[in-house]
């Protein structure tokens, strides 16, 4: 079997090191779900396992034969070339225009959208072709970098049945539960410049890692007392060295131990990765509000087919909606719709009155605060006083120098945070969430799930992502053939049909 060996290996970035002597190996039968917090190295790793990136130290074996393509988080190529002009770099040209309909990608009349340029496309459709073709490219290693990105449940779905059977090694960076069940056969985390390596299910790893973290703080609470027990008994040893040479030589071994203890201690291990809390204010109910009302409507946009025909529905208070469909099924769309962004052709789309909205938009976007930092950003935006900010923040794991940063250099997880202490803080009776999970590493992921349960008000939600649909809603409405289909049955169900639609 034909491998990737990596020994010893060392990485520094500009501001902090990322790896340090790690090891492990990758086997051309792996299929690897390269995990970790937002900020610990994923796509770095994946960029030096490519040859992208050179390393400090340590060492990278492999034959010379094995070739490797790294498809990364946003297209990396030219746009101004077409889609033709790209597939006509592979052999497997067939294959490739095969699978890009499989994942949802729709040639147009006489396969004219394969002429178009790749900045005409939408950026599910960009994906959709970038890994069609490099699927493709007979690459022994593939990694790729937040596949999930802008792909619909159907495009993921076709996505993991193919790599489940690619010829070589695939090592993938994802924070889609739905996607690393599916696909892998072996975790690798990165935690604390180091890697750890487990053959297994997603969930199986979870629950070696709960019961490694166990160990590792019972390690640190003895550790913790055997210096507290050597910190009292030292005086009496010096004093006994001082009227007994003989007893000196213990003395000083009994002291160096002491030091070592003292420097290699560190910080108490995490026990809870999702110890994260959000104070969620409980909003009054209002049993039988109507949140939502579509009756008799009809939508479509001036010179284009009809979205939604004959559509009705209603959404009550406390209802938990995930609104699920295809790219291009109308999703965002509906939601223009119910706030009035945009008005029906004809009928009923609208919110209920007197209803306040918090939402939470997919792109971390900070605006005019993204040069201030999270202390005072919470100060304008809710009002709050410094320690109280400083309280909330603390919840959300940030420490003082994360509190004081400015939100420009906050890791893509503790922006989220961020973004959820205000929407919650602004104590909303709806939620609306455009692909909340995109860029989520798994403990924002956790932390955004927990509270969400917790919320006792209503949410409209769009997602791609299967497990968190699933953990946070109670009703699923299913976009398709200018329908909106209340789903009552199997999700695993529901993506079949959307393989067929």
């Amino acid at each position: 079997m034909h491998t990737i060996v990596v020994k010893s290996l060392r990485y520094t970035a500009i501001d902090k090191e990322l790896f340090q002597n790690i090891d492990f190996i990758l086997n051309g039968n792996d299929r690897i779900a390269l995990i970790g917090e937002n900020g610990v190295g994923k796509t770095t790793l994946m960029k030096i396992l490519a040859g992208q990136l050179e390393f400090d130290s340590g060492n990278l074996v492999k034959e010379d034969w094995i070739n490797c393509e790294l498809i990364s988080q946003d297209f990396s190529g030219d746009l101004d070339k077409t889609v033709i002009d790209y597939l006509d770099k592979i052999d497997a040209f067939d294959k490739a225009i095969h699978l890009m309909q499989k994942m949802g990608f729709d040639l147009g009349k006489n396969q004219n959208k394969l002429n178009l340029k790749l900045r005409d496309l939408s950026g599910g459709e960009r994906r959709i072709v970038e890994l069609s073709i490099t699927i493709n490219s007979n690459s022994y290693f593939l990694f790729i970098d937040e596949p999930e990105n802008h792909l619909s449940i159907r495009a993921r779905f076709v996505l993991c049945e193919t790599l489940k059977s690619y010829w070589g090694g695939v090592v993938i960076v994802s924070h889609d539960r739905f996607i690393i069940n599916s696909f892998s056969n072996k975790i690798i985390e990165i935690e604390d410049k180091k890697t750890r390596s487990f053959k297994g299910s997603f969930e199986d790893y979870q629950e070696y890692r709960a019961k490694l973290k166990f160990g590792e703080i019972r390690d640190w609470e003895e550790k913790k007392k055997l210096i507290a027990r050597m910190k009292e008994t030292l005086p009496m040893l010096r004093r006994k060295a001082e009227v007994n040479s003989a007893a000196a030589g213990t003395y000083q071994q009994k002291k160096r131990r002491y030091e070592e203890l003292c420097q290699s201690i560190g910080e108490r291990p995490e026990s809870d990765r999702s110890s994260m809390k959000i104070q969620i204010a409980e909003v009054e109910k209002k049993n039988g509000k109507i949140i939502a009302k579509l009756e008799d409507f009809t939508f479509g946009y001036p010179n284009q087919p009809i979205l939604f025909k004959d559509c009705e529905t209603t959404i009550l208070f406390g209802e938990k909606v995930a609104l699920v469909g295809n790219n291009g099924v109308g999703k965002t769309t509906l939601i223009k719709l119910l706030t009035g962004e945009l008005e029906p052709n004809k009928g009923v789309a609208k919110l209920g009155v007197n209803i306040k909205i918090g939402n939470f938009e997919q792109h971390n976007n900070f605006g005019d605060f993204e040069d201030k930092n999270a202390i005072y950003y919470l100060q304008y935006i809710l009002n709050l006083d410094e320690p109280k900010a400083c309280s909330v923040l603390a919840r959300i794991l940030f420490n003082r120098t994360e509190m004081l940063k400015p939100i420009s250099m906050l890791s893509g997880g503790q922006r989220t945070r961020l973004r959820m202490s205000v929407l919650f803080g602004q104590n909303p009776e709806l939620i609306i969430l455009d692909e909340p999970t995109n860029n989520l590493d798994i403990t924002s992921w956790d932390f955004l799930v927990e509270s969400l349960n917790e919320f006792t008000g209503s949410m409209i939600l769009i997602s791609h992502d299967k497990d968190f649909v699933e953990a946070v809603s109670d009703r699923i409405f299913y976009l398709h053939d200018k329908m909106i289909q209340e789903w009552f049955g199997d999700f695993d169900d529901l993506i079949q049909n959307m393989l067929i639609n």
